[in-house]
């Protein structure tokens, strides 16, 4: 998830610590406890703007709202206490000689004559009868191409003065469209590919100069305007409400909406949007780029479904680097989501140092004689890891002991799956194994198999093999014999 193009819900909320910088081994992890603090949500005034294509394919959606419009200024007010409204419309740019400016053709321009690509209806008033009033003078125009002025429009919200936002308070715009806006890359918030739906001239109507209108430059200026946008689409194309969704999803809290297949009124549709902006209402959970979803394993919890607030709240996981991720530096971002709304983000710098492939020189054996008597004799065997790289899965097996026709010979701690990070310990830096070697008298020599089985982090498994060699000198009669170890070195190499 990338911060820059998600405004925070909560400019107080935080994640800590907010930043992570770390150096791992590919599928190597390491915990990680992030604690998110959010604070009380409580918006006592708001304004509300609304803002609607009235291209002719609107006309249904223009219908829903003047029948409507009552019932929603009524249901809002139940939200917040000290509520404005406000109208703005476009169809589009009487643009009939548009050029070739970014590849978009259409052989009937943008509009008709009588077309306009932003009007101000009615500016942020507290009385809401005058808003009432403007919806009910709206009447559809025409438009000629799919892509309207929305653009221009959004533009206006936060660069017209005369829309009127009043001091502290919460800004909203409800947006209402069927299609896209004109840009030369529409489908650039979502990483689709290039498809251009023609330049937005700007106020001067004048394409290719420095006044065009990038829809996400004109969101940008929403969020750094403290702008929050709802998108009510309205239109059959399932990519449309997915880049609305990104662009909304740019602003504090904002969101789109498919108002046709929503289950219930225009008016349930604003009140659950609004209410969705007033306050936090869903699982709060962590989530991350897809890119690098799957880095973050073990996720505890994996939502808080309900919670009070102000609170923090302590999430627990496993950050690691999944098999054949590109080596070298990997920056991501980690946010509390809540409802679909971005809270807060903190930042990684994760360095991938590549694959780990265990060497065959790595481990040693050293082993002793820890038990001797008449009866007993305790081998000892003491592995030792020379590298400072720990491996995830290593095993020691036995794989045979020869000499021991009677088959008497037993291991009394019988790790025949050894695992090399047990906690035993063989002087300071060893793990060990005993093997005991009862009725010794009754064979001069043994030979013990041993395989050393390891898998490296990501799964792949090597194995090496050795023999220790153990023969008893003086003679098996003796009554004090011991063991003379016939190996070039008392220890060996893996």
């Amino acid at each position: 998830m990338d911060s820059r193009r998600y405004s925070p819900l909560l400019e107080d909320a935080t994640i800590s610590p907010d930043q992570l910088t770390k150096s791992l081994w590919m599928c190597k992890c390491i915990p990680i406890t992030k604690e998110v603090y959010i604070p009380a949500v409580n918006i006592e005034k708001a304004d509300i703007l609304f803002c609607i294509d009235l291209t002719s394919s609107m006309d249904g959606i223009v219908l829903d709202l003047k029948n409507e419009i009552d019932d929603i200024i009524s249901q809002l007010g139940l939200l917040v206490p000290d509520l404005a409204y406000g109208l703005i419309s476009f169809e589009d740019y009487y643009l009939e000689d548009y050029g070739s400016y970014c590849g978009y053709r259409c052989c009937e321009g943008y509009g008709s004559s009588m077309d306009l690509p932003y009007r101000l209806n009615q500016p942020i008033s507290a009385d809401a009868n005058l808003t009432k009033t403007a919806v009910a003078g709206l009447v559809c125009g025409h438009g000629a191409d799919g892509p309207e002025s929305y653009s221009r429009a959004l533009y206006e919200t936060y660069a017209d003065p005369a829309i009127s936002w009043r001091t502290d308070s919460k800004k909203i715009v409800i947006n209402f469209g069927d299609y896209l806006p004109h840009d030369c890359d529409v489908y650039q918030c979502i990483g689709g590919a290039v498809i251009s739906q023609g330049v937005d001239p700007g106020r001067n109507g004048i394409p290719g100069d420095s006044d065009d209108l990038a829809i996400l430059d004109v969101i940008d200026g929403m969020a750094e305007n403290n702008i929050t946008l709802i998108h009510v689409c309205c239109g059959y194309i399932t990519q449309t409400l997915d880049v609305w969704d990104c662009w909304a999803g740019m602003t504090p809290s904002g969101s789109a909406v498919d108002y046709l297949t929503y289950p219930g009124t225009l008016t349930n549709l604003i009140h659950e949007k609004i209410g969705a902006v007033s306050g936090l209402d869903g699982p709060l959970t962590l989530q991350t780029d897809p890119q690098h979803a799957d880095w973050i394993v073990n996720l505890t919890p994996a939502a808080y479904e309900d919670f009070t607030l102000p609170g923090t709240f302590t999430f627990n996981f496993d950050l690691c680097i999944p098999f054949r991720t590109d080596e070298g530096v990997h920056q991501f971002d980690i946010c509390a989501v809540c409802n679909e709304q971005v809270v807060a983000c903190e930042h990684d710098v994760i360095t991938n140092l590549g694959y780990y492939s265990p060497l065959p020189n790595i481990y040693k054996i050293e082993y002793s004689t820890v038990n001797f008597s008449w009866s007993s004799w305790t081998i000892r065997i003491c592995l030792f890891n020379s590298s400072s790289h720990v491996f995830s899965n290593a095993e020691l097996q036995i794989v045979h002991i020869a000499g021991d026709p009677a088959n008497e010979l037993s291991i009394t701690d019988p790790y025949c799956n050894y695992p090399l990070l047990d906690e035993k310990s063989c002087g300071a830096t060893g793990d060990v194994f005993d093997i005991d070697l009862t009725d010794w008298h009754r064979y001069e020599s043994f030979v013990v198999g041993m395989q050393l089985i390891l898998r490296d982090d990501c799964g792949n498994g090597y194995s090496y093999n050795k023999s220790l060699i153990l023969q008893l000198n003086p003679p098996k009669y003796m009554p004090w014999p011991y063991p003379i170890y016939e190996d070039s070195s008392q220890e060996c190499m893996f």
